[in-house]
């Protein structure tokens, strides 16, 4: 087996996080809104009302004066956060405890003291402002000796506000870290994935013949995935063109016919890459037969927009004959099977003899049968046919299935009998257009008309 290594490709890393994106943005907005209640509600209110007290001296001795009132500026600061302070102001109000608490700040290059009064409510601090207004001066000016305390200002109920919790700017805060920590963890978890990323990656670490890329396409839900549809871009269709000539130089190499279409996992895209592969073939002149036999979640009749078509699940259980089941169609070429979603055993349906019957009969008459089956990760399914057909063609979608447990798949089906024919690798972000070496529209060239029934 390859070894893994760390990868980090941008494009597929800036669609990723395109993806989570949304996710993110809706659980920083809840965090935030959460934090605001938390903030707004939860924390107790406060009320603060500010006094701003100088030091001045009638020294004229400037250059002594300077260093004395840095001293007595400095003891003034501590006096202002003692105990003794807080007893002195406990005595003036009467109380056992302190009412509130004090916030002292000395401003820089100045003789002020600004000291914030902060309490419950507005009476208390209004009560605390004022003793300490009273007590400060009188005490504060016996221990600067020749310097004079004072409280600038008057003291005005309408100055004591709520003490500003910002509920709004912290939620905002906490809603951004949220957001930036959501991005972090989806960056770490795209470069520590262990998914294909990108081509060169596919080619390097997966064990097994690398047959070319799709490139992810932009469509809405409802419209056609397939490549003959105006609403498919040109690379799209090239790059199916490209994947169809190595498909086809890997078949005519290994003189197979029948091959199986799978995926380690769920919503990689193999049934829809199933059938623009079946398309490409028969637009280079091929005659291919496409079968659903994903009896479980059958889906190629939903990708070619059709309904209440014969299923081969008659066929198989002898309730219709073959040509019943085998649909012409409208591109010259084209045969399909479809199916419904088996009510019975599906182990039994996919070992049934009056399958192969069917397929070594029109394995003379055809060029290729592509065979569209569950995941084989999930079901047995996939490796049940593959057994009994010329091998198996895998399909992963880049920033899915991680690579060692695809090795690890493909090691397993190797040791059963199984020929892991390639990869494609399917909605790829980093897929490079080769539209300067191919001068004319596949679509043009796809012929709508029906050819002569094969049974």
């Amino acid at each position: 087996m390859k070894s893994w290594n760390m990868h980090l490709d941008i494009n597929s890393l800036v669609q990723s996080l395109k993806k989570s994106c949304f996710s993110l943005i809706c659980i920083a907005l809840i965090v935030s809104s959460l934090s605001y209640i938390v903030v707004d509600f939860c924390v107790p209110k406060s009320y603060a009302s500010t006094t701003v007290f100088s030091l001045t001296s009638d020294n004229v001795n400037l250059m002594v004066d300077r260093y004395r009132m840095r001293t007595a500026l400095e003891r003034m600061n501590m006096y202002f956060s003692s105990t003794t302070m807080e007893s002195s102001l406990c005595t003036e109000l009467g109380k056992k405890e302190l009412p509130g608490k004090l916030e002292v700040e000395g401003l820089v290059n100045s003789n002020l003291v600004e000291v914030k009064c902060i309490a419950n409510s507005k009476e208390k601090a209004f009560q605390l402002t004022s003793a300490l207004r009273k007590k400060a001066p009188e005490i504060l000016q016996k221990m600067t000796e020749t310097y004079r305390v004072e409280a600038l200002g008057d003291l005005d109920a309408k100055d004591i506000v709520p003490n500003s919790k910002n509920p709004a700017v912290v939620s905002i805060l906490l809603g951004m870290i949220v957001f930036c920590l959501g991005l972090f963890v989806q960056i770490l978890k795209h470069i520590f994935s262990g998914t294909i990323h990108n081509e060169q990656q596919a080619k390097e670490e997966l064990d097994v013949n690398y047959l070319g890329s799709i490139p992810h396409e932009e469509h809405k839900k409802k419209q056609s995935m397939l490549v003959s549809s105006n609403l498919r871009s040109l690379d799209f269709v090239e790059a199916f063109q490209r994947c169809t000539l190595s498909f086809m130089r890997m078949m005519t190499k290994n003189n197979t016919k029948i091959c199986v279409v799978s995926s380690l996992l769920e919503n990689e895209g193999k049934s829809t890459v199933a059938a623009n592969l079946a398309l490409t073939l028969a637009r280079n002149n091929k005659k291919v037969l496409l079968m659903d036999a994903d009896f479980r979640k059958p889906a190629l009749q939903k990708i070619f927009g059709l309904k209440n078509q014969p299923s081969l699940v008659d066929f198989i259980e002898g309730n219709k004959p073959a040509k019943d089941v085998v649909i012409t169609m409208p591109y010259k070429g084209l045969y399909c099977c479809f199916s419904e979603k088996a009510n019975g055993n599906v182990e039994e349906l996919l070992e049934n003899k009056n399958l192969f019957i069917m397929m070594n009969r029109l394995k003379e008459k055809i060029d290729y049968i592509l065979i569209d089956t569950s995941p084989c990760s999930i079901t047995e399914d996939a490796k049940v046919l593959a057994q009994k057909c010329d091998g198996l063609l895998l399909v992963s979608r880049t920033n899915m299935a991680k690579i060692g447990e695809i090795n690890d798949k493909i090691e397993q089906l190797q040791k059963e009998d199984v020929s892991v024919l390639g990869v494609f690798v399917n909605d790829n972000y980093d897929y490079v257009s080769q539209e300067g070496k191919y001068k004319y529209s596949y679509r043009s060239e796809y012929r709508y008309e029906a050819t002569e029934d094969l049974l």
